[in-house]
């Protein structure tokens, strides 16, 4: 899996000071097709100033080596994560977090296992040694199970529409509880997430924005109800080079 495939999980970004209410399309702010992901600013709803401002640092063969976690009204670093490669492959990722005094420690390790240049497998040993395994039908990711202690804990399964992924279908033991999101499109560009529960009511939404190029520059989701997932009450900007 390499650092662009990587990165698809993250998203990105727009300009420092503007208000959310001017981004409402692909003219507010663009970037070269493909631009590289610099910084990720996370704000509660209805404010201007971030509460948490992620960095993204590159190596010389331009893969993501760090990625840095500020606190946004002070910039004090929180953690930071190393991102370690062979071959071109996302290998280990190392989590560091602030003790105090601008000290760290090694919180967490994730390990990454790949086979037919396919990831398989990775491994995250900060809490219960949580295990995920990957299935796929060619090239794409049809299943994901997740393991805590060994122990299956959720299947995820994946379905597409041509290219784009379009269903993502969880399955909690005992297998009867079913969540489901939906991926909606304009064209080949991501636009709208949705999140329905077991009794297929939707709870959640998540909106993105995009430049005419592509790039994701705005991330809003909206909780419409309680404790829907993520984190609540908050949406995300995207900076890049």
């Amino acid at each position: 899996m390499n650092n662009r495939n990587f990165l698809l999980i993250m998203c990105v970004f727009l300009i420092s000071m503007c208000s959310r209410d001017n981004v409402t399309g692909p003219e507010g702010v663009v970037y070269e097709k493909g631009a590289k992901l610099l910084e990720k600013r996370s704000y509660p709803q209805n404010s201007t100033t971030p509460y948490k401002i992620t960095g993204y640092e590159y190596n010389a063969d331009d893969l993501l080596e760090t990625v840095t976690n500020k606190d946004g009204q002070n910039s004090r670093v929180m953690n930071y994560e190393k991102y370690i490669y062979s071959n071109g492959e996302l290998t280990k990722i190392l989590l560091f977090e602030n003790t105090g005094s601008d000290t760290y420690s090694l919180t967490d390790s994730i390990i990454f296992v790949y086979a037919n240049n396919k990831l398989v497998e990775k491994t995250d040993y900060s809490y219960k040694k949580n295990k995920y395994t990957y299935e796929y039908s060619g090239s794409q990711l049809i299943e994901e199970k997740i393991y805590h202690d060994d122990k299956l804990f959720t299947t995820i399964s994946y379905k597409y529409s041509k290219e784009n992924l379009i269903d993502q279908m969880i399955y909690s033991p005992p297998y009867q509880s079913v969540k489901t999101i939906k991926y909606i499109y304009d064209g080949a560009v991501l636009t709208r997430k949705n999140y329905y529960n077991s009794k297929s009511e939707l709870i959640r939404q998540i909106e993105y924005t995009c430049d005419r190029n592509e790039n994701l520059i705005l991330e809003d989701p909206r909780d419409l109800v309680p404790l829907s997932g993520g984190e609540a009450d908050s949406y995300y900007r995207y900076f890049y080079e």
